[in-house]
């Protein structure tokens, strides 16, 4: 790293607070590794230590492994973790950090440490670990304090999922947040020092877990006590018992006649959890749901075979990789799979030998702590984009569409992020200017047509992208008046930057605000990927005409009329008014009509088409052009507005205004062959200009200076007033 990178991890337990189970190991070991490639990482947590307390110094930094780690000293011995110690140290001291990566939900250290970032406006990741997900959110009123005050709280964070699985819950939940998909950082013991597998005997089947209802230890018995008598198998629970859910399940072993199979251990840990693991042959978690799930990586380190339940968040993994059972919580087919795992030698032979160089491979400490790393430094861009109409198909949507996989591999992580509600009537721009407010990223993005909606992001963050002017030309006064406003010059006013898809829409900007030219950027729309060249037989006897759109400015009617007499078939995509249908049938054009189309049906359009009329009175780019130049079609097209500018070379330009010239670009086209294919490979070569690289890097190169401005601000504004060492003043 070019600069070190500063981190604070807050966490209501740390080690050697191991009781809390796998939440202190993985956090722990982050931290080290995260220290060991470069970065100064701090610490701060409290004394907890289940209902006793840490005897460790409080209030002053002990050097652990390469981390500097700040007891605090907590008021209450429960999960509340009441700490003011804590809490005054992170607003003092919080903005001497570059990050601040808040661990765990539902206890007070990471509920007000997340509120003081918020106040303070530190740069916040927040990583749930599974407290808030579908089960954990059950109770009424941790689903309503959710969704009223914890979703405010955290609407200025950075999310971070552990899998696939957690990643999908949180999405649901918070659909719009910023969120990054990382594993834990799991420690795996040296592959030399791995005891080998017991030979013989019966199979060891483990149970390695806190004992509580999550876990699904009930279910697990219930299973097991239904398997078939002539199966020579042992259960081994590794866990404390001492809970009245763990007499519970005493019991209920003794219940289920399950006394002489089952072996209670009682809480194991270190150089015995290793042995235990890779002397076991099968690791059992029917758990009700996990996050993450350490202990299935912990297994399979050693070559211990897995059976866990579908609500795992390793379950995708294991699936995956066939490194065990993945296998929905119900009875009947629990005991189908436990009775595959104990039968079925061959394969846990074979997991044995692949699974420890797969997850070591697949979850490298010092790999995943890198990427870690690289998202607290990684630029986070929203791009917001209108609610589309059902059934209905944007060329916006279309070409942005391109650009994903660029960015997917780039300095900055773009996420798409969709209006609320259709930008119709008041009350719905209401509401999509209220998502607006809850948004948090270094960079934002109105991607076009909700304009308005800029006005409501921090505009020293926010690009606007204006693909044209056309609202101006609305016909009623009043709405033309407050379009001017509020799509247009307060918009472009507040925004950081404005970029304009043509040069001829960044003058009609400039013309109608008054805007710096120097102001606005001037980036391509791009043509989608799935347009690709279709060759095709001119049809010259009866050629098949596309038009694209039934808005007044796309010039149907002066289409109509230029292609009277001229035998063809017009294909007009839009919707078509009876005035229209009319006027085609007076000059007796036969025709198609077609609306609402997927990108496929899109595509076929151009595909079955032999050249693409589209003489519009104005555009602000032009996109059908490049659709149809990149189909291999000849295109007729407007010497007017964008449209020269896009079509280059590769199209016969004519005035929209002039029903002969149209007439006349059309039949030079459709009679002169050597012309056509001029224009086609003109149009190939003007195609490329459009593709989708040289917008991607143009956009990130604009995300990333924005982010620069943005960070160094923000980190003025956090600079503590009252300087201190970051000890426990």
């Amino acid at each position: 790293m070019s600069q070190r990178l500063r981190i604070l991890h807050i966490c209501p337990s740390y080690k050697p607070a191991f009781c809390y189970g796998g939440p202190t190991f993985s956090v722990s070991r982050l931290a080290e590794k995260q220290a060991e490639l470069g970065a100064e990482v701090w610490v701060f947590t409290t004394t907890a230590n289940g209902a006793e307390e840490l005897d460790v110094p409080t209030d002053e930094p002990i050097a652990m492994d390469g981390v500097q780690v700040v007891y605090y000293r907590r008021w209450t011995g429960d999960h509340t973790h009441i700490c003011p110690g804590l809490w005054w140290a992170l607003w003092r001291q919080g903005g001497r950090f570059d990050v601040i990566h808040v661990h765990s939900w539902w206890n007070w250290v990471a509920l007000i440490a997340v509120l003081v970032c918020r106040w303070r406006g530190f740069r916040t990741v927040f990583s749930p670990h599974g407290m808030l997900s579908t089960y954990s959110l059950r109770s009424w009123w941790r689903r309503g304090f959710q969704h009223i005050i914890g979703r405010w709280m955290l609407a200025r964070a950075q999310w971070h999922a552990t899998s696939l699985f957690e990643y999908r819950e949180l999405r649901a939940l918070v659909p719009d947040s910023s969120m990054h998909l990382l594993p834990n950082v799991v420690p795996f013991p040296d592959e030399a020092a791995l005891p080998p597998a017991r030979p013989g005997g019966p199979v060891r089947l483990l149970f390695l877990s806190r004992i509580e209802p999550k876990k699904g230890l009930d279910f697990l018995l219930e299973a097991l006590s239904g398997l078939e008598a002539r199966l020579d198998w042992q259960l081994l629970i590794a866990g404390d018992a001492n809970s009245p859910y763990g007499h519970k399940m005493r019991d209920l072993a003794g219940k289920k006649d399950l006394q002489s199979r089952v072996q209670w251990l009682g809480w194991v840990s270190g150089e015995v959890k290793w042995q235990l693991l890779a002397e076991a042959d099968v690791l059992l978690l029917p758990s009700l749901n996990e996050n993450f799930a350490l202990v299935i990586l912990e297994a399979l380190a050693v070559g211990t075979t897995v059976v866990v339940s579908d609500q795992v968040g390793l379950a995708d993994y294991v699936r995956e990789k066939d490194l065990g059972w993945c296998v929905p919580l119900q009875i009947i087919l629990w005991r189908r799979a436990l009775e595959a795992a104990i039968e079925d030698v061959p394969r846990r032979r074979r997991i044995r030998e692949q699974a420890p160089v797969l997850v070591r491979r697949d979850f490298d400490a010092t790999a995943i702590a890198q990427q870690y790393l690289s998202a607290y430094t990684r630029p986070v861009v929203q791009v917001i984009f209108r609610k589309p109409i059902s059934g209905g198909h944007y060329s916006i949507e279309r070409s942005f569409s391109a650009l994903w996989s660029f960015w997917s591999a780039s300095d900055v992580l773009v996420q798409k992020v969709e209006a609320c509600a259709l930008s119709r009537g008041g009350w719905s721009r209401l509401r999509i200017a209220r998502q607006m407010l809850r948004l948090w990223a270094d960079v934002f993005h109105v991607s076009g047509d909700i304009h308005f909606a800029a006005l409501f992001l921090p505009g020293r963050k926010t690009v606007l992208t204006i693909h044209d002017c056309g609202f101006l030309r609305h016909p009623n006064p009043w709405k033309r008046h407050v379009l001017r406003w509020l799509w247009l010059r307060w918009p472009v006013r507040h925004c950081r930057q404005v970029v304009a898809v043509s040069e001829a829409t960044k003058a009609d900007i400039v013309c109608h605000t008054g805007c710096e030219p120097s102001k606005i950027a001037v980036i391509p729309s791009v043509i989608p990927p799935h347009f690709k060249p279709v060759p095709k037989a001119f049809q010259a006897e009866c050629p098949r005409i596309l038009h694209i759109g039934s808005a007044p400015n796309k010039n149907l009617s002066r289409h109509i009329e230029a292609l009277q007499g001229i035998p063809c078939v017009l294909h007009i995509v839009g919707c078509l008014s009876a005035e229209a249908q009319q006027q085609l049938e007076r000059f007796g054009i036969a025709y198609e009509c077609t609306s609402h189309l997927d990108d496929e049906a899109v595509v076929g359009a151009y595909a079955s088409c032999d050249l693409l009329l589209f003489a519009s009175t104005w555009e602000g780019f032009g996109m059908p052009i490049l659709e149809a130049q990149a189909t291999g079609r000849p295109v007729v097209t407007s010497r007017t507005s964008s449209m020269p500018e896009v079509a280059g070379e590769g199209a016969c330009l004519v005035d929209p205004w002039d029903v002969a010239d149209i007439r006349r670009g059309v039949l030079r086209v459709i009679n002169d062959a050597a012309y056509r294919a001029h224009l086609i490979e003109k149009g190939f070569e003007n195609a490329r200009r459009y593709q989708p690289a040289a917008a991607a890097q143009a956009y990130e190169a604009l995300y990333c200076a924005i982010a620069q401005e943005a960070t160094a601000s923000e980190v003025r504004q956090a600079i503590p007033r009252v300087p201190a060492q970051a000890n426990g003043e």
